[in-house]
């Protein structure tokens, strides 16, 4: 997915949930147009499940992290940044720095970041306090969604339908419902793994939310009006153009934010959210828009997300200062 960040993500990208938490979602209010403060009271898996990996792995995971920030910090000094980035193509130095960076570094594909991390993802994007990190801000947008925000307002009238691919438990629509005007008979489908998907219908009951949908096949956004990809996209080895095409008709909207991108070839990593690791694809930015241009879409505008970074131990020419976002129509 990644101030208050989004779906997985690194240290610069989530809240940590290093604090014992005590504020489960049976006791976090959610704020529903039209209607009063709730408390929500959703059956939700234990916050302390056991995630099967081996001391030996943990401690692994907890060298890796220590070391890891400790480069990043060190490298704030150009001298010292230059010297990891002239050592790393070395063989013998690359193979040391890959060992103590371990999974915080460039892959040539996301299986193969994947793989790295079979033994250490605590969990992936199943993990409960991915949902939780999210629905923890559903009150307050962030930076990024306020040119997401301007997009949706004055198209919003006249959608019917809304494909939010990998939204989680349908935070965004809580968030934004909060800032724009939601259409009452509005659906919203939210596509994510099948934890999310029980974890936000339950949450969506409990809180009288009758837009939302839930569902794990991506083909049911065949046809929506908007297709949003928040903190998502970089998590599919397929381009989002491409999947689309294999829709009978596309939406007519398209709005990513918060994603990486590459200023150079498209390459995967691993973002680490303490409890949790997922492996992501950052696409470079330009080949997407071209892309989705071949595939029928303009590019009405893009900014940047300055509140989400992902920087790579030693790889200061790889890493990502800011993600950004971007909304496309299709032609008519």
């Amino acid at each position: 997915m990644i101030a208050s960040k989004e779906l997985a993500g690194s240290e610069h990208e989530v809240p940590q949930a290093t604090e014992q938490v005590d504020e489960s979602l049976n006791r976090l209010p959610i704020q529903s147009i039209g209607g009063p403060e709730q408390k929500l009271k959703p059956v939700v898996p234990d916050l302390e499940p056991a995630t099967g990996i081996s001391l030996q792995k943990r401690l692994r995971v907890h060298q890796v992290r220590f070391c890891s920030q400790l480069i990043r910090n060190a490298s704030h000094f150009p001298a010292i940044s230059a010297f990891f980035k002239s050592i790393r193509n070395i063989p013998v130095f690359r193979n040391i720095v890959n060992g103590i960076i371990g999974y915080n570094r460039p892959f040539p594909t996301l299986q193969e970041a994947n793989e790295y991390i079979a033994d250490y993802d605590g969990g992936g994007h199943g993990h409960p306090f991915c949902a939780i990190n999210l629905m923890k801000t559903v009150q307050k947008a962030n930076p990024s969604d306020y040119p997401a925000l301007f997009f949706l307002q004055p198209i919003l009238p006249a959608v019917r339908t809304v494909f939010d691919f990998g939204g989680s438990v349908g935070n965004l629509l809580y968030c934004y419902a909060n800032y724009v005007s939601v259409p009452a008979d509005l659906t919203w489908t939210v596509f994510d793994v099948a934890e999310n998907v029980e974890l936000g219908a339950q949450i969506a009951r409990d809180t009288g939310e009758r837009r939302l949908r839930f569902t794990s096949s991506l083909s049911d956004g065949d046809g929506s009006d908007v297709f949003i990809a928040t903190g998502a996209l970089h998590y599919f080895e397929k381009s989002l153009p491409t999947m689309l095409s294999e829709y009978r008709l596309k939406p007519r909207y398209v709005l990513i934010n918060r994603t990486p991108f590459s200023n150079g070839a498209p390459f995967a990593t691993v973002q680490d959210a303490g409890r949790y690791r997922v492996a992501c694809m950052l696409y470079n930015q330009d080949e997407l828009i071209a892309e989705f241009n071949a595939a029928g879409y303009d590019l009405v505008d893009r900014w940047t997300a300055a509140e989400r970074t992902h920087i790579i131990p030693c790889y200061p020419d790889l890493s990502v200062r800011a993600y950004s976002g971007m909304f496309l129509k299709l032609r008519d």
